[in-house]
């Protein structure tokens, strides 16, 4: 092989460590179960505000920590559609 395509070979390599690292089906699964969690909290379903806001963020958090980014934007949308009909006009304030 010509020297010249080593970099080619590693650079190769690299996107198919990335690939599997992804398709991992347990990492797949953990984050399919984790999204989940984040979209179907409600603060109905928690005992306070701040149990609800720690599980968001907490959630959050471990989706980061396997490699799905949660900008802030997403987090605070999230935050909200959790919230009870109740905080419909703060939402629309918002």
């Amino acid at each position: 092989m010509d020297p010249i395509n080593y970099i080619h070979i590693q650079e190769a390599k690299k996107v198919w460590d990335n690939l599997c690292k992804v398709c991992d089906e347990s990492v797949l699964t953990r984050r399919v179960g984790l999204l989940r969690d984040l979209i179907t909290t409600t603060l109905e379903n928690c005992q306070s505000i701040e149990e609800y806001v720690n599980k968001i963020m907490t959630t959050a958090h471990k989706l980061q920590n396997i490699g799905l980014k949660i900008d802030d934007e997403w987090l605070g949308t999230s935050l909200l559609a959790g919230l009870p009909d109740q905080y419909k006009p703060m939402i629309m304030a918002i």
